[in-house]
């Protein structure tokens, strides 16, 4: 599908953005975002979240079509830990571009040498949509261009939502895209109790509401946490979000 320029590329956006919340086959809707950023003058792009901060981040990328050269240095370096575009986009809601944000030589050393090195590589400006949240999660939608950008105050607002609407479809999308830790199997009760959980209900509450013993809750919890390894209900809620099972 070409997209033509000007209002054309607008059209498809919004349908894009409608079909999200309805069409049933997401492949088909990534390739359609990937074609229409392209148009905004994007080469690479990449979406996804994570829970946790630093090395003990869990995460889960649910497309990525970076160049696989690119990818191979990126990992060699272990980026993704260090990656101030990882760490801008915790801190702000709204769009951002590398170049607004990010002057030469005013960052750390290490986000200094991973700029650099994306420089190097021949990317000369992205754009950054950060995405927040239930339960600590993160999430960002980055595109990155071999050539000078030119976008006006509504091109960004477009691929913001675009890329908002999309990632919503993505992370609800069971089994989609790579991750760092096992795709949670739970039972309906399991997931039952962990939806009150994520509610800020106690156990006794849940009891009542699901009408079983705050024993057995507990119970549930406690074989979740298991499951997903983790040490507390917070941590078991976020991995649960992470991978769309709430």
């Amino acid at each position: 599908m070409e997209v033509e320029p000007l209002r054309s590329r607008y059209d498809v956006g919004l349908s894009l953005i409608q079909r999200c919340q309805t069409e049933g086959d997401i492949t088909a809707l990534i390739s359609e975002y990937l074609i229409v950023y392209a148009d905004f003058g994007f080469r690479s792009g990449a979406g996804g979240g994570w829970t946790g901060i630093g090395r003990g981040r869990a995460y889960r990328f649910y497309f990525n079509n970076w160049p696989q050269d690119w990818l191979e240095r990126y990992t060699e370096h272990q980026a993704f830990f260090d990656d101030p575009i990882i760490e801008e986009a915790q801190r702000r809601m709204t769009p951002f571009l590398w170049s607004e944000i990010f002057p030469r030589g005013t960052l750390s050393a290490s986000a200094n040498t991973l700029l650099q090195m994306a420089y190097d590589y021949g990317w000369t400006d992205g754009l950054v949509i950060p995405v927040h949240g239930p339960a600590g999660y993160q999430g960002v939608v980055s595109l990155a261009a071999q050539r000078p950008l030119d976008l006006s105050a509504s091109d960004i607002s477009l691929l913001w939502v675009m890329s908002l609407a999309l990632h919503a479809r993505c992370r609800t999308t069971p089994g989609l895209g790579e991750s760092s830790s096992v795709r949670p199997q739970l039972t309906a009760r399991e997931l039952e109790c962990m939806r009150w959980v994520a509610s800020g209900k106690t156990d006794w509450e849940i009891a009542q509401l699901v009408a079983i013993s705050a024993s057995t809750v507990h119970f549930h919890v406690e074989r979740v946490k298991k499951r997903l390894g983790t040490s507390s209900r917070t941590e078991a809620t976020a991995l649960l979000v992470l991978h769309g099972a709430l």
